[in-house]
């Protein structure tokens, strides 16, 4: 199942280089022998157009378990979900201070300006 998983990224690696999104960047992580980690990524994405999150780069990381694909990386970013919140704190915000949620995201995206 490993050399699955590997095999399976290595070719959507290939596609990507191809024809990635514009504006989001991926690279496998490296080692400091060199070696490629083709199971974990560091990542920036774009924030939405036309949302407080526009004009941030946001880093992520991916990393990708040895059932990829039967078991892809979870995406938490696009559209929160008030009725599962992942953190107290920005669901109270979003739930009940939309305005303060709103400043907060904005200052997030000026934290995070596109990757040089």
């Amino acid at each position: 199942m490993a050399g699955m998983a590997r095999t399976r990224i290595a070719e959507e690696r290939k596609a990507w280089r191809k024809n990635k999104p514009f504006g989001f960047h991926a690279r496998p992580e490296t080692g400091n022998d060199g070696a490629i980690n083709l199971m974990k990524w560091k990542c920036h994405i774009p924030g939405k157009t036309k949302t407080d999150w526009e004009g941030g780069y946001f880093p992520l990381t991916i990393e990708f378990s040895e059932d990829y694909p039967s078991k892809p990386p979870k995406d938490l970013l696009n559209d929160p979900n008030p009725n599962s919140p992942a953190q107290s704190d920005a669901y109270m915000l979003f739930t009940q201070k939309p305005a303060e949620y709103k400043r907060r995201v904005r200052a997030q995206t000026s934290a995070h300006p596109p990757p040089a």
